[in-house]
């Protein structure tokens, strides 16, 4: 094997590999002694000592054998032999101490050493595999960490839900040796399955033919389940497809189920992992597919996190431009009204032979500004839950009517045609008057605008049980299936193509929807389509008749009173005061908070309207002072505001005030309560604000 003293690798494989491979084919272990390291160790020839054994261990890598070579420690002791010892050692896996046969002493120990040797060898040999046993299991521990990390970073980089669970359904399908795997979320279906998310391995179509009650201990929070062979288990072999079953389904027999926790160890769902073939998954399938379980809950509640945020964010642009959207046609519906208002007056002055027609096109901008505002009021208010209802037992009959005749108007403009069907017994409600009416009325008007022309609608009433529904119906432009969903959010209106010469803010079904939720019904709505028209129903509870407080006013004296105006802004004030004398009542005017204590205490009023926002003392500050002089205990306080939030009219009552308008003040709102107040004479004859 030598040659010129160094050692030949053509020679060496062609004595010794061919001793080696003749060995191995009568025997299924061959063990070799190196004594030709020693030997040339012993010599000096420490480099092609170590050359030799690289020779040893190449032919080792080919063959299977183990090789014992003896090199006497005294061999070592010379000056710079410790690091040629190191590299001998490495070139062995194991390095042992042996008894130096020559040293002992007397027969007797030599033959006991050499009576142990086999005990020795064996002993060596065991130890070496259990050796190589623990670090086949430690590589692969680590090959499975590396695994798991590598997966934590790409399930944690996901932030698509979808392709985050079916790369973890991949990935748990693949490492554990399963055919097939599937991830169910744990929620159910209206027939009581499990959604189905993401699978691998199979179609849809067999995971949906899986037997559901297999998952019920993975979703009650019991822990993995593995099993050998399902079908043997008496708890789940009659509920799971197995051999012979129809084709189509998952022939199921070694099952491995491992839940997915999240932070507060709620499971959001499992992974279920299924083979053909008994006892495939064992401990390490079970222990990857945990530690991949337990990073995908994170990802996935990361995920949802990162949904959720996205969602918000583009509901939160959607609302902005919805908004930007309604702010444009505000500016759009206040200029109409206020150019009709501008116009009248020009046109009243130019030519006072067309005043009457002149005043007539301004109060009706008047009337539509007022109702703007009232419109951006009663949403602020109902959105912002600031809203008292005042309510009683009321025939629905009456409701129904009144707010037909409130939108009359409308309605003939259009030339629609309308029908009211009402139960022959009538149904009760409680509820407040004025908003349910303001309901249909909404309703009602809305089915005018969206219904061309000559249209029809119906105003249908029943009772049903415990309940009354009110159905208004019209044959119009219909409504998109996109739109239907959110026709009573705030600001969506404005998508449906209103015709805008019509007006209006596209605010009043938000209004329905808040004000029916307020007297615990519901509202809902219904359409074919563009094109085929629309319903909503309006469902509240019903309630026992009862005895009727309100008294009609209807033919009522009209009274007069002494009225003491207090207003800064002279045309408004100037306005009031002539809709007060036309009325009959005696007014007067001044226009801030000193001169009104003045002219109160010089002559005092049965009425006192008051500006809020007076120079100087302000109107809460003159109802205090009229509060606190006795001879001014009797004087009715009315305040005049431009702000109409129930914490408003709550501060004009604390400082004083008995009522509180908000402007612009309804005429027919100002001539019923002044004439309340004070019954002492009549208006002129024939004078009437309806």
């Amino acid at each position: 094997m030598l040659i010129d003293g160094w050692p030949d690798a053509e020679l060496f494989e062609t004595v010794v590999g061919d001793v080696i491979a003749r060995a191995a084919g009568g025997h299924p272990r061959v063990h070799a002694f190196g004594e030709m390291v020693a030997l040339l160790w012993a010599d000096g020839k420490r480099e092609a000592t170590i050359r030799l054994e690289e020779l040893w261990d190449a032919l080792a890598d080919r063959r299977s054998f183990s090789l014992l070579c003896g090199y006497p420690i005294a061999a070592f002791g010379g000056e710079g032999d410790g690091t040629l010892f190191l590299r001998v050692c490495g070139e062995h896996s194991e390095v042992v101490p042996a008894e130096s046969y020559p040293a002992l002493a007397s027969p007797d120990e030599r033959l006991r050493v050499v009576t142990h040797l086999p005990q020795k060898a064996q002993a060596l040999e065991t130890e070496m595999g259990q050796r190589k046993e623990a670090e086949a299991a430690r590589q692969k521990t680590l090959r499975e960490l590396m695994t798991l990390y590598a997966m934590g970073r790409i399930l944690s980089a996901e932030l698509d839900l979808q392709r985050l669970l079916q790369t973890l359904t991949d990935t748990a399908t693949q490492l554990s040796g399963a055919q097939f795997g599937a991830f169910f979320y744990n929620a159910t279906d209206d027939q009581g399955g499990h959604y189905l998310y993401t699978r691998s391995g199979a179609p849809q179509e067999a995971f949906e033919q899986f037997g559901t009650p297999l998952f019920t201990p993975t979703f009650a929070g019991q822990g993995v389940v593995r099993l050998d062979d399902v079908t043997k288990d008496p708890r789940y072999g009659r509920n799971v497809p197995h051999r012979g079953t129809p084709m189509g389904r998952l022939p199921v027999r070694s099952y491995l189920a491992v839940p997915v926790r999240g932070r507060t160890s709620e499971v959001l769902g499992g992974l279920f992992l299924g083979h053909p073939e008994p006892g495939v998954f064992t401990d390490d399938a079970e222990r990857v597919v945990v530690g991949l379980a337990a990073q995908a809950a994170i990802a996935i509640q990361n995920a949802r996190l990162y949904e959720a945020e996205r969602n918000a964010r583009a509901e939160a642009e959607a609302g902005s431009r919805a908004k930007d959207e309604f702010l444009a046609m505000l500016g759009h519906e206040l200029r109409n009204p206020l150019s009709a208002v501008r116009n009248a007056i020009v046109t009243a002055r130019l030519d006072p032979s067309r005043q009457v027609s002149a005043l007539d096109i301004a109060g009706r901008g008047a009337d539509q500004l007022a109702r703007l505002v009232d419109d951006l009021l009663d949403v602020a208010r109902i959105t912002q839950g600031r809203i008292a209802l005042r309510t009683q037992r009321l025939p629905i009959a009456t409701i129904v009517e009144r707010a037909v005749e409130s939108v009359r108007q409308l309605i003939d403009e259009r030339a629609h045609t309308i029908s009211v069907q009402l139960p022959p017994h009538d149904a009760h409600v409680e509820g407040d008057s004025t908003r349910l009416e303001q309901v249909v009325a909404n309703l009602i008007s809305n089915a005018a605008k969206y219904t061309e022309p000559g249209g029809r609608i119906d105003v249908i009433v029943e009772r049903q049980k415990d309940e009354v529904a009110l159905r208004v119906r019209d044959n119009g432009i219909g409504i998109g299936p996109d739109m239907l969903p959110r026709v009573f959010d705030l600001f969506a209106q404005a998508d449906r193509g209103l015709d805008r010469a019509q007006g209006g803010l596209g605010v009043g079904l938000t209004v329905v929807k808040r004000l029916v939720d307020l007297h615990g019904g519901r509202v809902e709505a219904h359409s074919d389509g563009i094109g085929k028209g629309a319903e909503f129903v309006v469902r509240l509870p019903t309630v026992l008749p009862g005895r009727e407080d309100a008294v009609s006013s209807e033919g009522a004296e009209r009274a007069c009173a002494r009225v003491l105006l207090v207003e800064d802004n002279g045309d408004a004030g100037e306005s009031l005061m002539m809709l007060l004398e036309l009325l009959g009542h005696r007014a007067r005017m001044v226009h801030h908070g000193s001169a009104a204590l003045e002219a109160a205490r010089a002559d005092p009023p049965d009425v006192m309207l008051v500006d809020i926002g007076l120079p100087g003392i302000d109107g809460y500050e003159v109802a205090r002072r009229v509060r606190q002089d006795p001879a001014l205990r009797h004087v009715v306080l009315v305040a005049l505001t431009g702000y109409g939030r129930d914490e408003d009219r709550q501060r004009a009552l604390g400082a004083g005030f008995d009522h509180h308008l908000v402007k612009p003040v309804n005429p027919e709102t100002l001539e019923s309560l002044v004439a309340r107040l004070s019954p002492t004479a009549t208006p002129p004859q024939g004078l009437r604000l309806h």
